[in-house]
């Protein structure tokens, strides 16, 4: 019942069978068919935008390609982590207190790690 009173009043603002066919697929969470075909796409944020523009104009985001995407980063383990933590604070030039202990902290946990 709400879905056709809701039905309705966009009929009536819309003026449009399509529009109001769009509207519903939208608020109903639908797939909508030939969105692509139509020239359109959806961004990350979940804007429609024409595909010809290049890119979002709400979000002025480019649309990510998956060929553009960097897959191959190394993943750094915890102990490199804590290493490069440990060097950061070492090469500090001003240590408060809680450098110092966290200093002790990091070494300690390294020492304990096989």
């Amino acid at each position: 019942m709400r879905k056709l009173i809701f039905e309705m009043i966009v009929r009536m603002v819309t003026n449009s069978k399509s529009k109001t066919e769009r509207i519903l697929q939208i608020a109903y969470g639908e797939p909508i068919v030939g969105i692509k075909d139509a020239g359109f796409d959806v961004c990350d944020e979940g804007h429609y935008f024409r595909v010809k523009d290049g890119g979002c104009k709400y979000c002025k985001a480019p649309v990510k390609n998956y060929a553009d995407v960097d897959f191959a980063v190394k993943v750094k383990s915890k102990k490199d982590e804590l290493v490069e933590s440990l060097n950061y604070l070492k090469n500090k030039s001003n240590k408060t207190k809680q450098d110092k202990e966290s200093i002790y902290t990091l070494e300690m946990v390294l020492k304990n790690i096989k």
